[in-house]
């Protein structure tokens, strides 16, 4: 038997394709469920310029904030309910279990928290 060939794509057919995943995740921290989607690119990289700060030492790579990245990541990942950048201080009062466990099925759709990391470092790099 012979492999099927693959078609190659056209610009129309990307712009088509629903490629950002949604899932429903049961959070029993919070007693409900909430709908998650995977980042889009364009999320990832606001992500990353937003939690990345300056290093203080000279010649050093700038330094992720971990706590904002992961709140970020529930705010962009989160459909419903639907959060926004002011909520992320009240995100770092909750349950680090319960909002560990939204972000991890946010990676797990598509992108991970490494991924971000090297985003930020490319794009700290870049601004060097």
């Amino acid at each position: 038997m012979e492999p099927e060939e693959k078609r190659m794509l056209s610009v129309d057919d990307i712009w088509a394709a629903h490629d950002i995943r949604e899932d429903t995740l049961n959070v029993p921290e919070w007693g409900g469920e909430v709908r998650i989607r995977a980042l889009t690119l364009e999320q990832m990289a606001k992500l990353a310029t937003r939690a990345s700060r300056r290093s203080p030492i000279a010649g050093q790579p700038d330094v992720v904030d971990r706590e904002l990245s992961v709140a970020l990541t529930l705010v962009y990942g989160l459909v419903v309910p639907e959060l926004s950048e002011s909520d992320v201080p009240k995100l770092l009062k909750k349950s680090a279990t319960a909002v560990t466990r939204i972000v991890a099925a946010i990676n797990a759709l598509g992108v991970t928290e490494d991924a971000v990391d090297e985003a930020a470092k490319s794009d700290a790099s870049q601004r060097n």
